[in-house]
């Protein structure tokens, strides 16, 4: 692969983005780096703990060279009282416990939050019979307080983003938490490490979203689903904790709010209100079972608009998926990209007979459209399979691309033969 892409080289690093859909993404350089620079200029640069961080856009499924350069990254400024984060769409503020007081949105002048969003709270987590598998819903008769202020050790405002990094003690465990708004973005993601150090204790994260929702939206493999946030009836008060994947939302026609994470699937929803579960503390049948440091990020996404055109879907995938960085000069155009909303290409493989390529993509959003996708490299033809890859019909294709139509959800495979990887 290198061979093809390019060769090692000192002072350059290659970022590969293997998302279907352009991004903009915030890339740490390497240590001893003080800035970077592309083939069209120097980047600005920003300061982010130890590491000097920039951002670069990326194509679908391409990659981009950054060069060293020197710089001066802009230092993290003290603030005296409780810290503000602020961009184009979002001002944020901060309690002394660390929790967000309010998030407002600068287009439509409304308040985000109907109570203190992010945060911690902490459950005695004792079920009757499984001791690791088993959550009951007696956790939730069974908080414990938690009283002790945050230490805000930073705060920042700079060309790239806004940060805030504070401490905090949660019973025996300690909190350390980085919490980012980058510009131009609606979503406020949370750098997390706990040394966690509980027994018999769930730690979960809530948000109370000022929204009116009755459902919330919970990501499944190839979709979502619904379910209520009401516990109205047996069957609905005991899903009170369910799984999501990579995020969750409850919306209004015209607005909604999404809980995001890259690896927390238990979840809980009541009205407008998402609580992710962090950590649990189980003494069976591993007695430190969980205890010791974990480091996690989740993130909160605010849009305006209806859902199908939120967004949410590839702010999940950019959390899950950020940009792969290696040593070495390896540029690479666009290979694949699609256009089509909602329509997310989840799989590139060699075929399972050794001819060609598959392509596996879905509809992300419960719509019927058609979708157009187009493949850098030459090929011959292109054949709809099932997902064991048997042929179902010829799909016509000329000028490296082709078209398909999606139902709500449906997810289509392509087999690409023919494909030619010389230069």
């Amino acid at each position: 692969m290198k061979g093809l892409l390019g060769r090692p080289q000192e002072d350059a690093i290659t970022v590969f983005n293997s998302l279907s859909w352009e991004r903009s993404a915030l890339i740490p350089l390497p240590q001893g780096w003080t800035g970077a620079r592309t083939e069209d200029g120097p980047l600005t640069v920003q300061a982010l703990g130890e590491k000097p961080w920039v951002r670069i856009t990326l194509a679908p499924f391409a990659s981009r060279v950054l060069y060293r350069a020197d710089a001066q990254p802009e230092a993290p400024r003290i603030t005296n009282g409780l810290p503000v984060l602020e961009n184009e769409y979002l001002r944020v503020e901060f309690a002394a416990d660390g929790s967000l007081a309010q998030v407002r949105d600068k287009q439509t002048q409304r308040q985000w939050l109907a109570g203190p969003g992010n945060q911690m709270q902490m459950f005695r987590d004792i079920p009757r019979h499984f001791d690791a598998w088993d959550l009951d819903s007696t956790h939730l008769e069974n908080p414990m307080e938690l009283t002790e202020p945050a230490v805000f050790d930073e705060t920042q405002s700079g060309p790239l983003f806004d940060s805030v990094h504070y401490r905090r003690k949660l019973n025996n465990s300690l909190l350390s938490q980085t919490v980012i708004l980058e510009k131009g973005s609606r979503r406020i993601t949370f750098r997390t490490e706990i040394d966690w150090n509980e027994s018999h204790k769930l730690l979960k994260v809530a948000f109370p979203f000022a929204l009116h929702a009755e459902e919330m939206y919970n990501e499944i493999q190839y979709g979502f689903i619904k379910r209520p946030t009401h516990a109205n009836r047996q069957y609905d008060k005991d899903r009170f904790e369910v799984c999501n994947h990579k995020w969750s939302a409850v919306a209004e026609d015209n607005r909604g709010a999404a809980l995001l994470n890259d690896c927390k699937y238990g979840i809980s929803g009541q009205g407008a209100s998402l609580s992710l579960s962090l950590l649990r503390s189980p003494k069976a049948p591993d007695f430190r079972a969980d205890q010791g440091h974990h480091s996690f990020q989740y993130g909160v996404y605010f849009w305006d608009g209806p859902l199908s055109h939120s967004g949410v879907v590839r702010q999940g995938y950019e959390m899950n998926l950020e940009p792969l960085c290696v040593s070495g000069a390896y540029p690479m155009d666009s290979l694949l990209s699609c256009s089509g909303d909602g329509i997310v290409i989840d799989t590139v493989k060699p075929a399972e007979n050794g001819d060609g390529l598959v392509i596996r993509a879905y509809q992300s959003m419960n719509m019927t459209l058609q979708g157009r996708f187009r493949l850098a490299l030459p090929f011959t033809a292109v054949t709809e399979t099932d997902m064991p890859e048997n042929p179902i019909r010829d799909v016509p294709a000329g000028d490296g691309s082709w078209t398909a139509d999606f139902g709500p959800f449906e997810v289509k495979t392509f087999h690409i033969t023919g494909v030619s990887f010389a230069k």
